[in-house]
């Protein structure tokens, strides 16, 4: 039909089908191919795909801000917990960095990647009951070993960490 006229209307309906073929590896739309002009029902599919996207969004984002906050909220500070191993292990005067006594640390640095990881690890294990650096200390100067120690461990990292 070289050179035949079609009502303006007509074509941008089909217009709006050949679109939303090229959607249908994206939307789903396979009944789109046809060339049927169903224009208003394609339309209104269009509609209701994006309101139903539109819904999950706008109950999925604020639940996404909550775990957030929630998460960040009852994360272990490990710059904090760090410095205040730091100070209470003697800070740059001790002979030990860090207190680090299980492994041969090279140098302050590596007694430090040593510690943050010990941190982590606990951060990772600890179930979120009871204080955080009584089970920290459990680990990093077990009660077994020196009970003493153990106790006055706790009570300069949790002064310190604050």
């Amino acid at each position: 039909m070289n050179g035949a006229w079609v009502p303006r209307d007509v074509a941008e309906a089909l217009e709006l089908e050949l679109n939303a073929a090229r959607l249908d590896t994206v939307g789903g739309y396979e009944d789109a191919l046809s060339v049927s002009i169903t224009t208003p029902a394609l339309i209104a599919r269009c509609r209701e795909d994006m309101a139903h996207l539109m819904k999950r969004f706008t109950t999925t984002i604020p639940l996404v801000v909550l775990l957030f906050f929630a998460v960040s909220a009852s994360a272990v500070d490990e710059v904090k917990l760090l410095r205040a191993i730091d100070r209470a292990e003697g800070g740059h005067h001790a002979k030990r960095p860090y207190g680090v006594l299980a492994i041969r640390v090279r140098d302050r640095a590596h007694a430090r990647e040593v510690c943050l990881r010990t941190i982590r690890s606990a951060a990772r294990d600890w179930d979120g009951r009871g204080d955080f650096v009584a089970f920290l200390g459990r680990r990093y100067c077990p009660p077994s070993v020196d009970p003493v120690g153990h106790k006055n461990w706790v009570t300069n990292v949790r002064k310190l960490s604050r």
